[in-house]
């Protein structure tokens, strides 16, 4: 660790202890209170109060002498200040992981990520624990228990699941054999047993079946080493795994990580991609350790069912567990702090799933951060007991929305399980099931059947033009456009014939002939019509000329200035032949980002593009114009948002596995007499300047484009409209909701 995060580690062992110092003063009567008036320094505050405990059963927390490794040791006001501000805490120990969130508040998330302590919702630890635990005996275990929350709520759920004993509350500390946290972090660890000290000081050790150790390597007969370093206990199967685990993705991990996995978890082989994030390892090791019919309460990102390194845990899942429900929130993307990726909530039994078993997912309409107790208990009541929210009371109706789906169909199309994660309301869900009944006009066919009956290649714009010297042929049509670093040149004149680009950072200029150039696009966002050629710039098209070379020289020092124009001679004029194109699909996007138009974009003269884009080389012009009003319609926009690969918040990724699930109008299946009646709207629409993509869905261009297209379908009047109306409706709505969730509270 950096001497800045052994400093901020040591201020919490501090405030830890101070805090769990002045709880055993209230709460047993037996220590010596700290007198604000008199006490004077840091080592007083170690010797004459904390030595009073060093000794005890709270040894384990008040041994390491925190206090006297700060500095300001003369500090009085600033003692008496944290003391005094710390003693206001206390009353508020009756609320779950009040230690983790003062580190969620006090630590930056740089540290607490180094550390491995994350914090998990207070409030949707409660659900979770109230919908996977429902026996008083059960056994619990947290793989990844960070700072504890999760075994905090798993404490209180079990003490109530066993009411009181003649009265008498059930301790903290008789519940503790029932309950194991392990993590890989001894600090994470011991804020986790400091939590479950906090509860009841009095009474607690401190003890119980906290570990360390990396959980990917556990097995049911795995002995593992406590937290104190002390003692050992044999993991064994559980009855309920509560787990946030963390998140890691699988490009992140090193090979030889990847080589130990891929060991650990032979056993399930089948379901691991080359590229699967390590939560996915967590959800295999959850069914691991598992006894049969045990249950999983885990929260998870929404890319592990939704990207296509991690396709294989969607089948998995459905095959080894009945997976009863997956709660989602449409007002915060997250059930964890200082993160924008989507999550969920998912229980499921460790059992083969019957054939009339339903999946109940669940939209809440509430940020967890919102949740009051009643909130949660009404949750948990309408979801154990399989309610429809139709059923509940009219106040939980506007907080819910369910749906069931049969678990038997999801196994068959494991696709579909993601589907219904990323529908959030009823509204989308609708419009997305009325836009794939028009699958049965023979106008419109799968993506890839599109492109097989026009016999063109379907290519994503390989990577690396920078790598290759791109930077320096990169001609932006203004300085305006140049928003980059790498944005070096700029068209700064055109003349019949020639152009003449300018260097923003030194202005040197440059002239090279207008035919040994093609239409370039940087990038599509910022482009507002469908129609761009007026709008790109441009970039060299032909081996490197004299005056291109001054190019590369003026752009690069001069030692990579000769590498770029040794690998530019070669490599650069087979790269751009290959991948010129009418027509540009965004590969990536931003769909609430303000400079978001389109989705894809037409060019007269085909175009080189060097950003990440679907491109679709020999296609001709007239087919590039029709797909491209199919590509912007608001059909299009509902189709990808269902579809689309999971990324953070509106951002999200159209890879090929997308595409393949994709509707487009085939131009080869329209008559002559559709096809002068789309290029006669594209005429209308092609140079109309469209706002952002999260406002245009009621912009009368859109509109057009959305009504003329269903028109030419053969689909008229009110049904038209309707559809049209009920598609805008909804893709603004989910938009909107990306971007709500995106900002958190």
């Amino acid at each position: 660790m950096t001497p800045k995060v052994l400093a901020i580690a040591t201020a919490f062992v501090l405030f830890s202890q101070v805090l769990v110092y002045e709880a055993l003063v209230k709460r047993t009567g037996r220590l010596v209170a700290i007198n604000l008036a008199s006490v004077r320094s840091w080592a007083e505050l170690q010797d004459v109060h904390f030595a009073t405990v060093c000794g005890t059963e709270f040894d384990w927390l008040f041994a390491f002498p925190a206090a006297r490794l700060l500095k300001h040791e003369d500090d009085t006001k600033l003692l008496r200040r944290i003391v005094q501000e710390v003693r206001g805490l206390v009353p508020l120990l009756s609320d779950n992981d009040l230690l983790g969130k003062a580190y969620h508040e006090l630590v930056p998330i740089g540290l607490r990520k180094h550390l491995g302590a994350f914090y998990t919702n207070d409030a949707a630890a409660r659900l979770l624990a109230r919908l996977a635990i429902s026996n008083k005996e059960a056994r619990v275990l947290d793989p990844a228990c960070g700072s504890g929350t999760l075994l905090l709520a798993a404490c209180s759920r079990l003490r109530t699941l066993h009411g009181p004993i003649e009265g008498i509350e059930r301790r903290s500390e008789d519940l503790l054999d029932q309950l194991t946290g392990i993590d890989v972090m001894p600090f994470a660890a011991c804020l986790a047993a400091v939590n479950l000290l906090l509860q009841e000081p009095m009474d607690h050790t401190g003890s119980g079946r906290l570990g360390v150790a990396d959980s990917t390597r556990l097995q049911p007969d795995s002995v593992v080493l406590d937290w104190k370093g002390k003692a050992h206990f044999t993991v064994g199967c559980h009855d309920v795994v509560l787990m946030n685990p963390p998140f890691t993705r699988g490009h992140t991990l090193t090979p030889q990580d990847k080589q130990r996995l891929e060991t650990d978890f032979s056993a399930f082989r089948t379901y691991l991609g080359g590229l699967a994030g390590l939560q996915g390892y967590f959800l295999l090791l959850a069914h691991k350790l598992l006894r049969d019919g045990g249950c999983l309460g885990a929260v998870l990102p929404a890319s592990t069912f939704g990207t296509q390194s991690n396709h294989k845990l969607t089948p998995f899942l459905l095959s080894n567990f009945t997976v009863d429900s997956v709660i989602l929130c449409r007002q915060r993307s997250a059930f964890s702090e200082q993160t924008n990726l989507r999550e969920l909530l998912i229980l499921a039994r460790k059992q083969t799933p019957s054939d009339a078993h339903q999946v109940t997912f669940a939209v809440i309409n509430k940020s967890p951060a919102h949740w009051s107790n009643g909130d949660v208990e009404r949750f948990h009541v309408v979801l154990s007991k399989g309610e429809s929210a139709s059923t509940a009371a009219s106040a939980l109706a506007a907080d819910l929305w369910i749906r069931r789906v049969a678990q038997a169909s999801l196994s068959q199309q494991p696709r579909l399980f993601y589907q219904n994660l990323v529908q959030t309301s009823s509204s989308l869900l609708s419009a997305y099931q009325m836009i794939r009944e028009l699958a049965d006009k023979t106008e419109l066919q799968s993506l890839p059947a599109v492109f097989r009956h026009l016999k063109v290649p379907c290519l994503i714009n390989p990577r690396g033009s920078f790598a290759l010297g791109f930077k320096a042929l990169n001609l932006l049509p203004n300085v305006e456009a140049c928003l980059k670093t790498n944005d070096v040149w700029f068209i700064a004149q055109r003349r019949a014939g020639t152009l003449r680009v300018q260097n923003r950072v030194t202005n040197e200029t440059v002239d090279l002939r207008l035919a040994d150039t093609i239409p370039c696009v940087r990038r599509l966002a910022g482009l507002t019509t469908i129609n761009s050629s007026d709008a790109i710039g441009r970039t060299l098209s032909r081996e490197l000329t004299p005056a291109a070379e001054r190019l590369v020289t003026g752009t690069f020092r001069r030692s990579e200035a000769t590498k770029y124009l040794r690998t530019l001679r070669t490599r650069w004029q087979p790269r751009v032949a290959k991948t010129q194109t009418h027509l540009i699909m965004a590969y990536k996007a931003d769909l609430g980002a303000p400079g978001t138009h389109l989705l894809a974009a037409v060019f007269d003269d085909a175009a080189y593009t060097a950003g990440d884009a679907w491109v679709f080389p020999s296609l001709a012009l007239e087919q590039a114009r029709i797909l491209a009003l199919w590509m912007n319609s608001t059909f299009f926009l509902v189709d990808l948002l269902v579809n689309r690969t999971e990324q953070r918040g509106s951002w999200m990724r159209f890879d090929k596995p997308v595409l393949d699930r994709l509707l487009l109008l085939d131009p080869t299946m329209l008559s002559q007499t559709q096809r002068h009646q789309l290029l006669d709207l594209y005429a209308r629409v092609h140079l109309t300047s469209l706002p952002s993509l999260l406002s245009q869905t009621a912009q009368t261009s859109r509109r057009m484009i959305d009504e003329r297209i269903l028109r030419i379908l053969g689909i008229r009047g009110e049904s038209a409209a309707a559809l049209a109306s009920k598609s805008a409706s909804a893709a603004m709505e989910a938009v909107s909701d990306l971007v709500t969730m995106m900002r958190g509270d």
